[in-house]
C-alpha cells in the first residue's frame, strides 16, 4: 500500500471482488467445470455452487448509442454455460469461473478486513491456476479484454446519523437546505451512481471508476445502513496477468482515495482513520 493512501482501524467494507473478463473459451465446456476444481482448487475452496453466468461488461468511450431499431433473429441456441462458486467458508474466501470470466472474492464473516495487500496474492493465484488449467486442457488462451475490482461497504451509523435521510452526515459533497431548495422537509432517502473517467498519462482513458450508493437494513434488527459500493473497470494494456495486477493496483489506489474524498471526517473518526 502506498504510504499516502489513507488507511482506517475499522473500515465498514463487507466484501471485495477482484475479477478478469476474457475472451470467450469456446472448448470450455461443462464437464471442465468439475476437473478445473478437483486439479486446482478443492484442497483450499471444499463447497461449490452453481449460478447463472454474468453478462459482459465493458468499458467504452468516444461511442454514443444508436437511436435506430435493430431487428433480431431469434435462433435455437444452447443455454449458457453456468458460473461455478467455489467457497472457503472459513477464510470468507470465493472463486467465480465461467467461459469468460474469473473472480475472487473476499467477504466478511469474522474479524476485520485483511486489506487488499492479502488478498491480491490469492487472486493472483487463482488466475494463474486457471490459466495453467486451459494451457493443460488446450482450451484456447485467455485473452483478458476488462479487468475490475469492486468494494462494497456498509455504513453503520456509529452515532453519527440516524436515518437514510441524513446523507450529508456521511457524504461531503450533499447537503440540503430547506430553505433553498423549497422543498417540504429533509428527504426520506438518497440514492445516488456517479461515474469518473480515470485518467491517463497517454490522454486515451482506459477506465472508469464507477460510486453508487442506496439505504438498506440490517437483515437481522433492520438497522439502517447506507451501501456504498465503489468498481473501477477498465481495459488491461497488454492482457497479460501482469499488466491486470497492475490494473487492479490502479483501481485499489483510485477506490480507496474515491472512498475518503466522499464521506466525512465523522465518519472517519468513527472508522478509526490512520492516515
Amino acid at each position: 500500500m502506498p504510504r499516502d493512501l489513507p488507511d482506517y482501524n475499522h473500515p465498514p467494507l463487507v466484501e471485495v471482488v477482484l475479477s478478469v473478463q476474457f475472451d470467450e473459451l469456446i472448448e470450455f465446456s461443462l464437464p471442465h467445470f468439475g476437473l478445473l476444481w478437483q486439479k486446482k482448487y478443492r484442497s483450499q475452496f471444499p463447497r461449490t455452487e452453481i449460478h447463472p453466468p454474468l453478462n459482459i461488461s465493458t468499458e467504452r468511450f468516444g461511442v454514443r448509442s444508436s437511436s435506430r431499431p435493430v431487428v433480431k433473429l431469434e435462433m435455437l441456441e444452447p443455454p449458457p454455460l453456468p458460473r461455478l462458486w467455489m467457497l472457503n467458508d472459513e477464510s470468507g474466501g470465493l472463486i467465480q469461473i465461467q467461459t469468460n470470466r474469473i473472480a475472487y472474492n473476499w467477504r466478511k464473516t469474522r474479524g476485520e478486513y485483511p486489506h487488499y495487500e492479502t488478498i491480491r496474492p490469492k487472486f493472483e493465484l487463482a488466475l494463474r491456476e486457471f490459466c495453467s488449467f486451459v494451457e493443460e486442457e488446450n482450451l484456447g488462451n485467455v485473452t483478458p479484454n476488462q479487468c475490475e475490482i469492486t468494494y462494497v461497504n456498509h455504513i453503520e451509523r456509529h452515532g453519527v446519523w440516524e436515518h437514510h435521510g441524513q446523507v450529508e452526515k456521511v457524504f461531503n459533497f450533499w447537503s440540503h437546505s430547506q430553505h433553498a431548495t423549497g422543498l417540504p422537509n429533509t428527504p426520506e432517502n438518497v440514492t445516488f451512481s456517479i461515474n469518473y473517467i480515470l485518467p491517463s498519462p497517454t490522454g486515451i482513458p482506459r477506465g472508469r471508476l464507477h460510486v453508487s450508493m442506496k439505504p438498506v437494513f440490517t437483515r437481522d434488527n433492520a438497522e439502517p445502513l447506507f451501501e456504498l459500493k465503489l468498481t473501477v473497470r477498465g481495459y488491461p494494456g497488454d492482457q497479460s496477468p501482469r499488466d491486470c495486477l497492475d490494473f487492479m493496483d490502479q483501481g485499489h489506489n483510485s477506490i480507496v482515495r474515491g472512498f475518503t474524498a466522499i464521506t466525512t471526517p465523522a465518519m472517519h473518526d468513527a472508522w478509526g482513520r490512520k492516515q
